[in-house]
């Protein structure tokens, strides 16, 4: 028996499982990617959906092809990113994907069972829009308690103390931790620590600490893409010798993490770094 598909249809069941599906990794392992990179990745796997007009091919061919279409999907949202978080980011689309699609299908057979078609890996679910909507926002729904269940625990306190050193020259900085900043420099995918120019003064390199413009910065200065309320933009970013954060007695040592000079003062003065929570992952 014949089944019709529809181009509409496909292209738009696979989008909204593949934006969310995306979404769902991004919370995950807190990489800074704006909404329209997510559904750039997510129109890209939809558009590959067309290959389940081709005939059945061997297995292994169907496995290259799916492996292909995840990685396109991954770098068109994420993209730069080095090879590690490639693989995590890769990994983690493909455990999503597992979960996301058979929560969806477990929901959507309550409702009917007939008309389901899955070829060369790829989804067909002929169901109308608001209800594949419906579904995908549920199972959505679902991941993001996962993920805030299996997330590191709520912080005690918002008020921590920052340490940096670089050569002879320390700061202590009082810090607030800032529950919704994902800011990572974006090629090692480190976090990123936002601090106050004049108060970070005896750490910065000679090129920072005179405001010279990019093209005369020194090497190890990187720029430092975020994402704020009143707009977005970039921040000159380095990396300390060494880092500690000193939060309810406890210390903690920072590995690779990125301190993002900002020229602008911080709250009202009452601190002069923000600390993103991934530094405690």
């Amino acid at each position: 028996m014949k089944q019709t598909i529809y181009i509409d249809i496909l292209i738009l069941v696979n989008l909204l499982v593949n934006y969310f599906l995306l979404l769902t990794v991004r919370g995950f392992l807190h990489v800074p990617v704006s909404r329209g990179r997510v559904f750039l990745g997510a129109l890209a796997g939809a558009l590959g959906a067309l290959l389940i007009f081709l005939p059945q091919p061997h297995w292994s061919i169907a496995l290259l092809y799916r492996l292909l279409l995840s990685a396109v999907m991954v770098l068109a949202c994420f993209f730069p990113v080095s090879l590690r978080l490639f693989c995590k980011l890769l990994a983690l689309l493909y455990l999503a994907s597992f979960g996301f699609a058979g929560f969806m299908l477990a929901l959507w057979a309550m409702g009917q069972s007939s008309g389901l078609l899955i070829n060369n890996g790829i989804l067909y679910l002929p169901v109308s829009p608001m209800l594949l909507l419906l579904l995908a926002a549920a199972a959505y729904l679902v991941m993001t308690i996962l993920r805030r269940i299996s997330g590191p625990p709520e912080l005690k306190t918002q008020v921590c103390t920052v340490t940096a050193h670089c050569g002879d020259k320390t700061v202590v900085l009082h810090g607030k931790v800032d529950t919704g900043s994902t800011l990572t420099e974006p090629f090692s995918h480190k976090p990123a620590l936002v601090v106050e120019w004049e108060s970070a003064m005896p750490i910065l390199p000679e090129c920072l600490q005179k405001g010279l413009a990019p093209e005369n910065w020194t090497e190890g200065i990187r720029m430092i893409p975020y994402h704020a309320v009143s707009g977005e933009g970039f921040l000159p970013g380095f990396q300390p010798e060494r880092m500690e954060v000193n939060m309810d007695g406890e210390s903690h040592v920072l590995h690779g993490c990125w301190l993002a000079v900002c020229t602008q003062k911080l709250g009202r003065g009452q601190y002069q770094v923000l600390v993103p929570p991934a530094i405690f992952d």
